[in-house]
């Protein structure tokens, strides 16, 4: 289970006061435009929505988020299985541009 949105872990990600290096680039990414958006305007509406936002994308790849979820949090997540297909999407997503850069790489060691 993911903690509620006023839990102040999240408080502290978004405004970049907690550290922490996600082991997927799109969470990575995500992370970064919110604390982006709150360096730019620290207003606390500003910070509620960056929290919201972050806390959706959680809810939404839980699945694929699970280790970084435990470590962020302490805790194992339960998972829906349409969180498990929308998940899935995602990993394939980066499955599939792993491959075209492990393709693009074969072919310059071949030239």
């Amino acid at each position: 289970m993911i903690p509620d949105k006023t839990s102040e872990v999240w408080r502290l990600l978004v405004t970049g006061q907690k550290e922490y290096r996600f082991q997927l680039i799109p969470a990575s990414m995500m992370l970064a435009r919110v604390i982006r958006s709150v360096q730019l305007n620290n207003s606390p509406e500003n910070i509620e929505k960056c929290i919201a936002e972050l806390y959706t994308f959680f809810i939404h790849y839980q699945a694929i988020l699970n280790k970084d979820i435990q470590s962020l949090f302490g805790l194992s997540t339960t998972v829906s299985p349409t969180t498990t297909n929308r998940a899935t999407s995602l990993g394939a997503l980066n499955l599939s541009s792993n491959n075209t850069i492990s393709q693009s790489n074969t072919s310059r060691v071949a030239q």
